[in-house]
């Protein structure tokens, strides 16, 4: 699988922090345009050569990917459903990173914000079933937004950088699923399986593509983005936290209150991560399984910086993912590739993608000799 805790934070590449210069050539614009395509064109060459080396048939591989994300019987709207999380999640990480903060906490308050929409899911059994549902997708957010407070408190309060304490809340998040969960929690359903009681039927999204398991947190996460858009390049609170990212000296300078900044990014990035969680559960589960996540938390912070903090770049990224995400399961069936060697050519292309700087000496370094 592409997620999993790491053991080690990394740092955010300076792409993920700020956006493209609008200064810069029409020439440099259309380059930084066409940096993602050839990533993604080098890392399907980089991997053909793998899967060669390895006796397998790059065609019938990228085929059988291709049939499980896009042209499978409702292969594209599983592909759809599996982009919801990272198109919220990634929205969240750039959030911090726009603040400067990292937020690797995400996969946290994801899971906070699923048990709130749990609990608020089946809380009033006679509500409409409009309110039930965004009553519990409220409390998710807001769950999500305290618990990644927690972080930006002892931020400003004690200096405890947020890598660690987001890390350490993860777990924390992890072990309260089990503890409400299973045998004798508080939370756990009827049955022999560790799970939680299913949330009421007034409570869960509607589907849109009838026939397929697509729901409408996809036009929520949709809407999100344009949210993080208008957030962020269109208020005042925007511009502090820009200012703030970039240097938090000047900003001070400036009057900007450093500390409430940091906070209230937090809150907002644990808010966006909390909303994925509890959308996850009201479009798609309706319960919450011990263990809960599968790394989607982690995933985001590819999906941010391959985004580069720009909301239609994080929608391309969190499609390019659910594609990868979806696909995987089809091309380990139909082309008989085993399942570490479908997370190495899934790494493959999340590498490149990620990293455009080495794209640029590949493909543009002749130009910068024929200059000299």
């Amino acid at each position: 699988m592409i997620g999993g805790m790491p053991s080690a934070p990394a740092a955010a590449p300076k792409e993920a922090l700020v956006s493209p210069a609008p200064g810069r050539s029409s020439t440099a614009r259309r380059r930084a345009a066409l940096v993602p395509f050839l990533a993604l064109f080098t890392s399907l060459v980089f991997c053909a050569l793998l899967l060669l080396m390895a006796g397998y048939n790059p065609l019938t591989v990228y085929h059988a990917l291709w049939s499980g994300a896009v042209t499978g019987q409702s292969a594209f709207a599983n592909t759809l459903v599996s982009t919801t999380p990272y198109l919220l999640l990634g929205l969240a990480v750039a959030l911090g990173f726009k603040g400067g903060l990292f937020n690797i906490g995400a996969e946290g308050q994801y899971i906070v914000g699923a048990i709130g929409a749990v609990w608020a899911g089946n809380l009033f059994d006679g509500a409409p079933a409009m309110l039930l549902a965004a009553f519990a997708l409220l409390v998710g957010t807001i769950a999500g937004a305290l618990y990644a407070a927690i972080a930006g408190v002892l931020k400003v309060v004690s200096g405890a950088h947020e890598v660690i304490t987001t890390i350490m809340l993860n777990y924390v998040a992890a072990f309260l699923v089990s503890w409400l969960v299973d045998f004798g929690g508080i939370m756990h359903g009827a049955g022999q399986i560790q799970q939680s009681y299913y949330i009421n039927p007034g409570a869960q999204l509607p589907i849109i593509w009838p026939g397929t398991p697509l729901h409408a947190g996809l036009v929520i996460a949709l809407a999100g983005a344009a949210a993080y858009y208008l957030l962020v390049w269109r208020t005042t609170w925007g511009f502090q936290l820009r200012a703030v990212g970039l240097n938090p000296t000047a900003a001070r300078s400036a009057g900007v209150s450093i500390r409430r900044v940091t906070i209230w990014v937090m809150a907002t990035s644990g808010a966006l991560s909390g909303l994925a969680g509890a959308v996850q559960i009201t479009g798609l589960q309706h319960v919450l399984p011990d263990p809960f996540g599968s790394g989607f938390g982690f995933d985001a912070i590819a999906v941010a910086i391959i985004g580069m903090g720009n909301p239609v770049g994080i929608v391309l990224a969190g499609l390019l993912l659910g594609a990868l995400h979806n696909g995987a399961t089809t091309m380990e069936a139909s082309a008989g590739i085993s399942g570490p060697f479908v997370n190495v050519i899934e790494a493959s292309i999340l590498f490149f993608v990620a990293a455009p700087i080495i794209i640029r000496w590949i493909y543009f370094r002749w130009r910068r000799s024929r200059a000299a």
